[in-house]
């Protein structure tokens, strides 16, 4: 029995020699366990923002300023002109103007039927107003000098200056007193631009003219004295009593003489 047990021992390890040799054992080794990998985490690429191109600024445009031409044909009438106010008529200043009832529009004063003004300031020997205008159909205005100190329809009353409108006619609106000593004169045209001056001159000399804006050579004339008016300030007076009239490039003037 002993000699059997030894030999089924050595069987037994040859056997287990036997599978040891041919890799059988590995089946049983331990297998790795897998590492986890790493995962990259993925970032946020940032979204690329709008540069905002710079703007091209405009150069603001400024609006020429309107002139007062005092050459051809102010130049033929007085000497040494100054221009000493202008109003373009952008706004109506109360400070320098008392008016009823009128418009500014465009850069014009509007004067309507049963509508005025009047300029705040008294003018002197040496001195003048020049003003644009254009009559709509059917319409028409005053534009005078009358003394400062004078009631209409008293004889010490005057006036001296321009009316113009389809139903009464063109005049040199003169009144000395309650008399009118004034002369009809030629009408200007509706829907034209023109320009209109009064000067009072020295030794109660006046001047009035009037012309085309675009064509100088077609005036209306009227000249006038009067000795008894002398001293006298004058103030301006622009009226209307129907329809409307247009007026631009307002200029108060200085002078040194008549020609």
């Amino acid at each position: 029995m002993k000699t059997n047990k030894k030999a089924i021992a050595v069987s037994v390890s040859l056997l287990c020699i036997l599978l040891l040799s041919c890799g059988i054992g590995q089946i049983f080794a331990p297998t790795a366990t897998p590492q986890p990998t790493f995962t990259p985490t993925l970032t946020n690429t940032p979204t690329p923002t709008n540069t905002p191109q710079p703007t091209s600024t405009s150069t603001p445009t400024s609006t020429p300023t309107p002139t007062i031409n005092l050459q051809d044909p102010m130049d033929k009438y007085l000497s040494n002109i100054t221009v000493t106010s202008a109003d373009w008529f952008d706004t109506l200043s109360t400070d320098t103007w008392g008016c009823n009832s009128v418009n500014v529009t465009d850069g014009m004063l509007l004067v309507n039927g049963g509508s005025g003004c009047s300029r705040l300031t008294t003018f002197h020997e040496g001195e003048g107003v020049l003003i644009s205008f254009k009559l709509d159909k059917d319409s028409n205005f005053e534009f005078y000098f009358d003394d400062r100190l004078g009631q209409w329809d008293t004889n010490s009353y005057k006036r001296f200056g321009f009316a113009t409108g389809p139903r009464n006619g063109t005049e040199a609106s003169v009144w000395n007193g309650k008399n009118w000593i004034g002369s009809r004169l030629r009408s200007p045209k509706p829907e034209i631009w023109y320009d209109i001056l009064l000067a009072v001159g020295k030794d109660t000399k006046f001047l009035l003219r009037v012309w085309e804006r675009d064509n100088p050579t077609s005036q209306i004339v009227y000249n006038g004295q009067f000795t008894k008016w002398n001293g006298a300030e004058w103030k301006l007076e622009i009226g209307s009593f129907y329809g409307t009239v247009h007026f631009d490039n307002y200029a108060e003037i200085s002078f040194s003489e008549m020609k």
